[in-house]
């Protein structure tokens, strides 16, 4: 079985993003705040598309891989809607 290494490596960096950016004291703006859902919704999709890789090599075409790829959509949607209210606002 392949393991979805570039996943991986995305992973350690956004953990690491997410380390420098909510460990250190910041303004509370709306940039701020939108950069944060951000970065969680990075977070989420990164993990949710290493779940979907191995469910996908686990099991097929089935119905778990079926809710796996509309979760993975889903966050891709809310990751576009988060990044341009970020470059518009």
């Amino acid at each position: 079985m392949q393991m979805p290494l570039i996943q991986f490596t995305s992973l350690v960096y956004s953990i690491l993003i997410m380390f420098v950016f909510f460990l250190k004291k910041r303004q509370n703006s709306l940039e701020n705040k939108i950069y944060s859902g951000l970065i969680i919704v990075n977070f989420i999709g990164l993990i949710i598309d290493i779940l979907t890789v191995v469910v996908i090599q686990l099991y097929g075409n089935s119905l778990i891989g079926e809710i796996f790829n509309k979760l993975l959509l889903v966050c891709l949607i809310a990751y576009m809607v988060f990044m341009t209210i970020y470059i518009y606002v």
